[in-house]
């Protein structure tokens, strides 16, 4: 899982993520954003789970819910919960990354120590 940080025009921080895990990129800049408190409490839960004081945990947002779990982290739209069952055209699955995305926990927070010394 590659990613980039930068700013955008208005100076808000801004994460890319590499195909296929493009929801954490949405995740990071729109619900983590520069919340350093949601980037600390997230920090406990994953110190939480890899204890063992935690099976998982569930981070919901404006737009998207964060999952945690002790070898995984799911990333989803709340839009998701809403659609009505069926399958997708094939053509929207690269649409459907920038909606959910998988990633190994250890993964998840080195991208999250990251992201919090970009913000810093």
């Amino acid at each position: 899982m590659d990613y980039q940080f930068r700013k955008n025009y208005l100076g808000q921080p801004v994460a890319k993520f590499s195909m296929g895990h493009e929801a954490f990129g949405r995740w990071f800049s729109d619900e983590l954003s520069s919340n350093k408190l949601l980037a600390q409490q997230i920090n406990r839960s994953i110190d939480d789970i890899q204890s063992g004081l935690a099976f998982e945990k569930a981070i919901v947002g404006h737009e998207f819910e964060l999952v945690l779990s002790s070898n995984q982290v799911s990333v989803s739209a709340l839009s998701l919960e809403s659609e009505v069952d069926g399958e997708l055209s094939d053509n929207l699955d690269l649409f459907d990354d920038e909606l959910k995305s998988d990633c190994g926990l250890i993964d998840f927070k080195d991208a999250l120590d990251s992201w919090c010394e970009y913000i810093r």
